[in-house]
């Protein structure tokens, strides 16, 4: 192997490795996008199923929300959940990323 030959090996490598680093982090930042967007649905769909309790139910609004969450996260979601007169504010933890959901009646 000549002298050419092994730094165009070095050359190909480090340029493999840097292609290997971007794609890592592409890939960490579409996980972050997918897990914020995915709290944000069961944020929304936790507080919906807890307004329509509080208002046409009888249980507990903010139970059905924490096992809604649940359902829809697997288990993996941690639930806040605080009614204020009319409406459910719904925070939702899905790993790192965090989401919050207000409903109520319609104005």
């Amino acid at each position: 192997m000549s002298r050419e030959q092994g730094s165009a090996l070095v050359v190909v490598l480090a340029a493999v490795s840097a292609l290997s680093l971007v794609v890592g982090v592409l890939a960490l930042v579409a996980h972050r996008a997918t897990d914020e967007a995915r709290a944000q649905s069961i944020a929304d769909l936790s507080a919906l199923a807890a307004a329509y309790e509080l208002h046409n139910g009888s249980g507990d609004p903010c139970e059905l929300a924490r096992e809604t969450a649940a359902h829809n996260a697997g288990g993996k979601a941690q639930v806040a959940c605080a009614i204020h007169t009319s409406t459910v504010e719904v925070t939702v933890t899905l790993r790192a990323a965090n989401a919050r959901a207000v409903a109520g009646p319609a104005s």
